[in-house]
């Protein structure tokens, strides 16, 4: 049922160069709105940040933002790091997976997710990936799950939003091909 929803979809995915750096705080902004409790940054220090930051950020070679379009709507975003001290460099991050609630339940965030776990395998360096997720967010945690995540560890009380802690489940993905 989901292919069907994506069929009937028009829409690509694309990664966010720093002249697109509007479009990337608006989905930005939008995800911390309506999903406070995903996300360690808070909207308020996010709505802050200028022009100059968000290009800086969109213009490192180890970080990278994914968003879907359909039209010229940008409706999920998802992003990584590639870690850079020595003995690390073969794992990548993702974080701020998101997707618009007028197009959950359509697929999006798992393409997307689909989109980044084959441009980090086509990394010759990458064999680790890791994320973290709220375990108040069953429905991520299922979408992670699905694309062969693993949980590896609970984090508890690693977000506050409004005075309330939240735990953090970790998960990880090996490209077993290069180990």
């Amino acid at each position: 049922m989901e292919e069907n929803k994506l069929e009937k979809l028009n829409f690509e995915i694309e990664i966010l160069n720093p002249d697109q750096w509007k479009e990337y705080k608006e989905i930005r902004l939008l995800a911390l709105k309506t999903d406070p409790i995903a996300f360690g940054e808070s909207y308020e220090r996010e709505e802050k940040k200028s022009e100059q930051e968000i290009r800086e950020k969109l213009s490192d070679p180890n970080y990278k933002a994914y968003v879907v379009k359909v039209g010229d709507k940008v409706c999920a975003l998802a992003t990584y790091n590639l870690y850079l001290p020595g003995r690390v460099t073969h794992q990548a991050q993702i974080h701020a997976v998101f997707t618009d609630l007028k197009f959950r339940r359509q697929g999006l965030g798992k393409k997307i997710l689909e989109k980044i776990k084959s441009d980090l395998h086509e990394n010759p360096i990458t064999s680790r990936v890791s994320l973290s997720v709220s375990t108040t967010q069953e429905g991520a945690i299922k979408m992670y799950e699905e694309a062969g995540f693993e949980k590896f560890g609970v984090g508890h009380k690693e977000l506050k939003v409004d005075g309330k802690y939240y735990d953090l489940v970790y998960m990880e993905l090996f490209f077993e091909d290069k180990l």
